[in-house]
């Protein structure tokens, strides 16, 4: 009732900050409608403040514990937090956001797509990739997807996934830089970008799984393309003398 009061607004505001901080389940609500003022207002430093807060109650009280409708609003106030801080050139805090999102299992095609777009501008390939790959679940043809995922891929070193966690290894797509390198080490017409790019991903599949044979069979090929015969032909020379007593496929057989 006070909040149409000009004189009496502060004290309408303050007011509904108690009534969050009192009941937290249905702090989103509350804060959502400090919030209105504040843009009615123009007052930009009081409505991040206030989103701020209610992250903070969110957080503290935990997403899952607030009633459906509620926790609707307080996912999608952090996307809105997201949003500005990409907008203002913040991506750690944009990312910081949306994990928030990931965490609390609201995680679809956009909030994917962004995280993959705001690793990529922090200059960290490999999460871009995982969350690019998350993204092409939903919509698998996508060609922005599709294209990022081949720039993504080329950007991440073998050296760096060898040292990254298990569980980013495990949901490395093994099968598309094994297909991929099958696909440019085959064209006739291949530039050295393209062999470049062929040998790149053969090494990238043998990190992955080492024991296998193809991805170095295909390295090598690549190689020897390039005319370094000398690493190529310690390649092929190593397959040769571990070779397994079974094969895992029978393409593993054939290389």
């Amino acid at each position: 009732a006070l909040l149409g009061d000009p004189n009496r607004r502060q004290q309408g505001l303050e007011l509904l900050e108690m009534a969050a901080d009192a009941d937290p389940a249905h702090a989103p609500s509350t804060l959502l409608e400090i919030v209105q003022i504040h843009e009615s207002l123009g007052d930009t430093p009081a409505v991040r403040a206030t989103f701020e807060k209610l992250r903070e109650l969110g957080l503290s009280f935990g997403p899952k514990n607030l009633p459906p409708d509620e926790a609707t609003k307080f996912f999608t106030s952090m996307k809105r937090l997201a949003d500005d801080a990409a907008a203002a050139g913040d991506y750690q805090a944009a990312v910081r956001h949306l994990r928030i999102i990931l965490e609390g299992d609201r995680a679809g095609l956009q909030t994917f797509r962004q995280l993959a777009e705001m690793y990529e501008r922090l200059g960290e390939p490999l999460p871009a990739l995982h969350y690019n790959d998350l993204a092409l679940v939903y919509k698998p043809k996508d060609p922005e997807l599709l294209e990022r995922k081949d720039r993504y891929y080329y950007s991440v070193m073998p050296e760096h996934l060898a040292q990254a966690p298990e569980a980013v290894r495990k949901g490395f797509d093994f099968d598309y830089c094994l297909n991929k390198a099958r696909q440019l080490l085959a064209r006739r017409d291949a530039d050295l970008d393209t062999i470049d790019w062929g040998l790149h991903l053969a090494r990238l599949a043998a990190t992955v799984r080492p024991p296998w044979i193809e991805p170095k069979l295909l390295a090598a090929r690549a190689l020897l393309i390039k005319g370094e015969r000398e690493e190529a032909l310690r390649i092929l020379e190593d397959l040769r003398e571990s070779k397994p007593t079974k094969f895992a496929t029978e393409s593993e057989e054939d290389a």
